[in-house]
């Protein structure tokens, strides 16, 4: 998927669900600008920039787009395994409108989420600036297509490497590594590095570095 201009979606901008096993699905190249109004964000209404879900081997890169969903992400990925998400420009623009203390109710609302069941995941070399809940975010989620069943809707050994978030000003804080509600619902292994960074951190064996 490559090269294309989209502008003033509602939904997610570019998806895909389930390439399946041994499939290499590359999004690249593409740039566009969202609406600031999507969908109603409740479980599987998210709306989002990019997001890619499921089995299959996804890299997503080279990509540049305007999110203005405070419901949504700019990049998610869905319970993957060894996705590869480097060199985006992703600029979330919030209106002003949203407060803060309503934007930091929504978990949806990060430049790049990672969410569910998901393995070995990379996020490396991106860029993200403007304003949302969360620039960076691996969360736990029990939603059907986040946690497949006999699964544990926990990310594992996510990497957030060398991203750049110096133009972005979180309402919660700049990386956020969240738990579920009950215990065994922590994402495990998750290693930040880069600047310093404001990170919420509710995982397990979780490692930052410079």
């Amino acid at each position: 998927i490559r090269g294309n201009w989209i502008e003033g979606s509602t939904g997610h901008g570019i998806s895909v669900s389930t390439a399946g096993i041994g499939c290499v699905v590359t999004v690249e190249g593409n740039t566009g600008s969202t609406g600031t109004i999507g969908r109603n964000g409740l479980p599987g209404n998210f709306p989002d920039a990019i997001r890619v879900t499921g089995d299959g081997s996804y890299i997503i890169q080279d990509n540049s787009f305007d999110c203005g969903f405070p419901n949504g992400a700019g990049i998610r990925l869905n319970a993957t395994n060894g996705a590869i998400v480097r060199r985006n420009d992703v600029d979330m623009n919030v209106d002003s409108s949203v407060g803060d203390a309503a934007l930091n109710l929504n978990l949806q609302s990060a430049g790049i989420v990672v969410q569910g069941t998901a393995a070995d995941n990379r996020i490396e070399d991106n860029t993200v600036s403007g304003r949302a809940r969360v620039a960076l975010s691996v969360i736990y989620s029990d939603f059907a297509l986040d946690k497949p069943v006999g699964s544990s809707g926990t990310p594992t050994g996510t990497r957030l490497e060398r991203n750049d978030l110096t133009g972005f000003a979180g309402s919660f804080g700049d990386v956020d590594v969240r738990r579920g509600a009950a215990a065994g619902q922590q994402p495990a292994d998750t290693l930040y590095s880069g600047r310093t960074a404001a990170i919420n951190d509710e995982g397990l064996r979780t490692i930052a570095t410079a």
